[in-house]
């Protein structure tokens, strides 16, 4: 039972950060194993339209770069964790760079290959009120769910925040509540 959370934002103990953390303990509590990687401290370039993995019968790029182990991380993957902060209104720039490298996970029919089934959980945090930026979850949760075929099973979204300000309480907590479920649904998923 794997889970692999992804960081999309610059700061290693940010807001997004910390609701991870929290979503996590409990998951590694009950058995699951856990990574964080932090998409900042990687170099991964943008997709190149070259279209070497509609080629491929595999998740295959052409580029030789960060995503080459990151692929295989999410492959391995039961769940995947997204968090990203909102900026200028959409996730952050190297996350999307990131999300953009998903399209090996498309065949040359454009059907999803590796991710069906896979379990996702969305995390948006925002200075502006919570709720303000809900199109960023629902575009998470369109692409990643509806398009490449994983199963969204949380959305956290947090706002009001400024750089070093506390987390709500109650945020933390859905954030543990999301974690105990994520180890409960990949517990009774078959084949993990």
């Amino acid at each position: 039972m794997n889970i692999l959370a992804i960081n999309g934002s610059p700061n290693r103990r940010g807001h997004g950060a910390r609701i991870i953390e929290a979503m996590l303990r409990p998951a590694v509590r009950a058995g699951c194993r856990a990574e964080v990687v932090h998409i900042y401290d990687k170099r991964i370039s943008g997709c190149a339209a070259c279209d070497h993995c509609k080629r491929s019968a595999a998740t295959e790029c052409a580029i030789n770069d960060a995503m080459q182990v990151l692929y295989r991380k999410i492959a391995a993957a039961d769940a995947v964790v997204v968090s990203t902060p909102v900026y200028m209104g959409h996730v952050s720039g190297p996350l999307k760079t990131f999300l953009d490298r998903w399209y090996a996970f498309v065949d040359g029919r454009f059907k999803a290959r590796t991710l069906p089934g896979k379990k996702l959980a969305v995390v948006v945090t925002s200075g502006a009120p919570a709720g303000s930026y809900s199109d960023v979850a629902r575009y998470l949760k369109r692409w990643l769910g509806d398009f490449l075929k994983m199963v969204p099973v949380a959305s956290i979204e947090a706002g009001g925040l400024k750089r070093g300000s506390p987390l709500d309480p109650g945020v933390l907590m859905k954030a543990e509540k999301v974690g105990r479920s994520l180890a409960r649904i990949i517990d009774k998923t078959p084949g993990t």
